[in-house]
């Protein structure tokens, strides 16, 4: 049933397929839309592959199917829709959503609510779902949808996994671009900045390869070498964007679809590819995704290099 979509979001594909297979399945999630047009058809699509036991038959069709017919014609009733024409998401919406899903499924083993416009949540209805989140009943999965993450109050964020659908349309989209236009405020790019942001770019991909080389061992030597960006959280924040970034085009690669940001760098793609399986290289990117978010906040940062290089090259 995803296979309308894949060659669109291959690697999305790849990380929520396996999820599924391996019964890995996160209970919330943020779609990040990044101007994908048919995201609102392919999380529906991801909802008739969690829930339809026979969604998995490549025979399978879904005009003939109950299941389906009902979530294509939102007449499915363990499936909730979240909207609102409002500036904000209503507190009452939310009370209402936990009131009904305090109930056992009626329908399969899964309740699973769609939140649109993530964004809208305010403070006093995001703290409604807050507690839905932390202490989440057994079958009930969150989708909370939002064109950015960025937009998202920290709180929410920080529980959920967060699938980020690809730009249709960038598979030429140069690395450098994209490190300038999400962290310099600047109208043009200088020489001075093009030169710092492929700086990091090498010691990403330097970081990289030191992980899969080293393993654990990497602990006794990334401060020589990255000793100039670890004085700055700010520059920390960008190399581990940019190792993001990286890690999502060497599963593209490995999958067989089109590098997206790292033209020019293919034999660095190859290599890393070569070294990591397609599960290895999602719980890489979950692991960098972590990390991000845990970096924006007070916390030392060698001491969270170090657990992330334990997370990753101890195993």
């Amino acid at each position: 049933m995803f296979e309308k979509y894949y060659n669109e979001q291959p690697v999305v594909s790849t990380t929520l397929i396996n999820a599924i297979n391996n019964n890995k399945l996160s209970h919330a999630y943020i779609f990040e839309i990044n101007n994908y047009v048919n995201y609102l058809d392919y999380i529906y699509q991801f909802v008739k592959y969690i829930v339809c036991p026979n969604a998995k038959d490549e025979n399978h069709n879904e005009e003939e199917c109950p299941i389906c017919a009902a979530i294509n014609s939102n007449n499915y009733v363990e499936l909730k829709f979240i909207d609102t024409d409002l500036l904000q998401i209503k507190k009452e919406q939310l009370i209402e959503l936990q009131r009904e899903f305090k109930t056992k499924p009626i329908e399969g083993n899964k309740k699973i609510y769609i939140i649109l416009n993530a964004e809208k949540l305010n403070s006093s209805s995001a703290n409604t779902i807050l507690k839905f989140l932390e202490e989440p009943e057994e079958g009930i999965i969150a989708i909370l949808i939002t064109p950015s993450r960025y937009m998202v109050m920290d709180t929410i964020l920080s529980r959920c996994q967060i699938i980020a659908f690809s730009k249709i349309g960038k598979s030429n989209y140069d690395i450098v671009k994209k490190v300038f236009l999400d962290f310099y405020n600047e109208s043009s790019m200088s020489v001075e900045i093009e030169d710092e942001i492929k700086s990091l770019i090498s010691k990403s991909i330097t970081f990289a390869r030191m992980l899969d080389d080293r393993k654990k061992d990497t602990i006794l030597f990334y401060s020589d070498k990255f000793g100039d960006v670890l004085g700055s959280r700010e520059q920390v924040i960008k190399l581990f964007s940019i190792l993001n970034v990286l890690y999502y085009d060497v599963l593209k690669y490995k999958i067989g679809t089109s590098i997206q940001y790292f033209n020019g760098y293919e034999e660095d793609i190859k290599y890393l590819a070569n070294l990591n399986t397609v599960d290895e290289l999602i719980n890489k990117i979950q692991e960098v995704t972590d990390f991000n978010k845990k970096i924006k906040y007070n916390v030392n940062i060698n001491l969270a290099i170090d657990k992330f290089i334990i997370n990753l090259g101890g195993k």
